[in-house]
């Protein structure tokens, strides 16, 4: 099974406790996982949604999991499983480490992206753009959580 290992660092401009709100919100969730659509409550800190992919001319469908659970103050770990008989299977487990600092939070994150079947054999080869696309998914949620700038 292909794996491809990440880790990188982002400046959010909102406290800790903000982005740990933010990890909780189905609406900002589904902008980490590319291609969900919808996330839909299972429990506190769980959803289940579907993730659209194209793979070349081909569309892959995965059913999917999302779980984020705070193992201590300042960590978080997200999980993500996805599969289909098709596509095989795909984990997405990564911690990320939250910070205080005088503008707001440091987010440190590293983490494993697993994948079989037709889906391994994507991944085989990828783990640059994995790692590149991790942190791209980080800044987005800093973006994402962060106040508007004030108007003039």
């Amino acid at each position: 099974m292909p794996t491809a290992d990440f880790h990188g660092r982002v400046a959010c401009d909102v406290p800790p406790d903000a982005v740990v709100r933010a990890l909780h919100d189905p609406n900002v969730m589904r902008h980490l996982v590319p291609g969900c659509s919808a996330l839909v409550p299972t429990g506190p800190g769980d959803w289940t949604g579907q993730v659209e992919r194209a793979a070349g001319p081909v569309k892959l469908r995965l059913a999917a999991s999302l779980s984020v659970r705070e193992t201590r103050p300042g960590a978080i770990r997200i999980t993500v499983k996805g599969g289909s008989l098709l596509a095989g299977k795909v984990t997405l487990d990564a911690l990320l480490l939250l910070a205080a600092t005088p503008t707001g939070s440091q987010i440190e994150h590293s983490g494993t992206l697993a994948a079989s079947g037709l889906a391994g054999g994507l991944l085989a080869g990828q783990e640059d753009r994995i790692g590149a696309l991790a942190q791209t998914l980080i800044e987005g949620l800093a973006r994402r959580i962060a106040p508007p700038p004030p108007q003039s």
